[in-house]
């Protein structure tokens, strides 16, 4: 069997603002080199150990639903953020260099990445007493019957 345990995605991007060209001047050029680490050394496979004890001992698939026990959601929400974030801001690129026209398509990505920046800065602030004094407010907000 063969497991998972870490992955290493490297690359590069570059970039080039178009706003501070004038008069036959060069561009602003960026070069960004990302790598992004996927490390599962402390997980090991438990969803995997899970369903094998489970099928073993009652003889039955577990399902779906049980699995997503193991999965956290505001990871899944990071990853959303930070998904939605990067391809508004492609396409905000695209709309200075004047390749899109589109305001609302990159509107609605930005829109949406921040807001789930501040729901995942929301549940943040939870976590400190300093500031957990303004955090139970927050929650009566959002239980509005409509």
């Amino acid at each position: 069997m063969l497991w998972l345990v870490s992955i290493k995605i490297t690359f590069g991007l570059k970039a080039i603002n178009l706003e501070t060209v004038r008069h036959r001047e060069l561009p602003d050029s960026y070069d960004f080199n990302i790598m992004i680490l996927f490390n599962n050394q402390a997980h090991s496979g438990r969803i995997k150990e899970y369903t094998v004890f489970c099928k073993d001992r009652s003889g039955e698939n577990v399902p779906c639903s049980d699995g997503y026990d193991f999965v956290n959601s505001w990871y899944i929400l990071i990853i959303t953020s930070d998904t939605l974030t990067i391809i508004g801001s492609i396409l905000k690129i695209a709309i200075q260099a004047k390749v899109l026209t589109s305001y609302d398509v990159c509107s609605i990505f930005l829109g949406l990445g921040t807001m789930f920046v501040w729901i995942g800065f929301i549940r943040y602030m939870g976590y400190f007493k300093k500031y957990n004094a303004s955090y139970p407010y927050f929650f009566p907000a959002r239980q509005v019957n409509l």
